[in-house]
């Protein structure tokens, strides 16, 4: 699925729709992983230890808070809004599992107000409101705690053993400073396996670093100016204050690890 640049400018359907993947409608077996894209309020007041979880097929989202009767089934296509008890689901690995059983109770539509949808559970109200985007210099640590989605795509991710072992001995010291956006839909794909490359790569003569961008004018930052960058996420790699090799978007980002090694490798002694 194609998604929209930045979900903080769609309105509520699209922005749903760039959280999810797939197709069909949400049943027994599938799996929910958590997502950051979302702040929780239920009857006004934000619950932080909500959790909302997306299914990569089909389409839907769950969200569990314990201020409602129930968690909530959303189905994005249909817009349809399901009470889903604490049976019908079991906690995996922090994912969730929907469990097989009878027919979920409706509890109608979900509305859109603005970019934020709303849904009614009897008396109360859940509200999904976009969260904001993370912004400035930021911490590994950071970028998990902001994105659960990245540390499950991150755990995912096999960087290449003789790759990562090469890196962990390179002589010179190198500074990796990554541009990306927490909206953006590539860096919620490729971005994780650079954090699980750093993760493997531990502590020694390579450092990363990590700016994160605004929704609003993003491709007039300083940042994107200064590193001339040209798509997201962007790894500029620097020996010294000399910049040795990038790598960026999709294709750059499919093995991080390997472009990594060949700006390294690449640079002249």
């Amino acid at each position: 699925m194609t998604v929209l640049p930045s979900i903080l400018k769609a309105n509520a359907v699209a922005l749903l729709t760039c959280a999810l993947t797939g197709a069909a409608v949400a049943q027994g077996g599938a799996l929910f992983t958590p997502i950051g894209d979302f702040e929780v309020y239920v009857d006004g007041r934000r619950d932080q230890a909500a959790g909302v979880y997306r299914s990569a097929s089909p389409p839907a989202v769950i969200v569990a808070s314990s201020r409602l009767p129930s968690a909530v089934l959303i189905h994005v296509r249909s817009r349809g809004v399901q009470a889903l008890p604490t049976d019908r689901f079991r906690e995996h690995g922090g994912n969730l599992e929907l469990q097989r059983g009878e027919a979920l109770t409706s509890l109608g539509s979900f509305e859109i107000e603005g970019a934020v949808v709303v849904i009614r559970h009897g008396d109360q109200e859940l509200r999904l409101q976009p969260s904001p985007a993370l912004v400035g210099e930021r911490r590994l640590d950071e970028l998990f705690e902001h994105s659960p989605e990245y540390r499950t795509a991150a755990d995912a991710y096999e960087p290449d053993a003789e790759l990562i072992a090469k890196l962990a001995k390179v002589d010179d010291e190198y500074r990796v400073r990554v541009v990306f956006g927490s909206w953006c839909s590539v860096c919620k794909i490729y971005l994780p396996r650079g954090l699980r490359v750093q993760e493997a790569v531990g502590p020694g003569k390579i450092t990363f670093e990590y700016y994160g961008l605004p929704v609003e004018d993003a491709w007039e930052h300083p940042q994107v100016k200064l590193l001339e960058v040209k798509a997201l996420p962007t790894a500029v790699v620097f020996r010294g204050d000399e910049v040795v090799g990038r790598y960026q978007g999709g294709e750059g980002w499919d093995r991080p690890e390997l472009s990594l090694w060949q700006a390294v490798s690449a640079s002249p002694r």
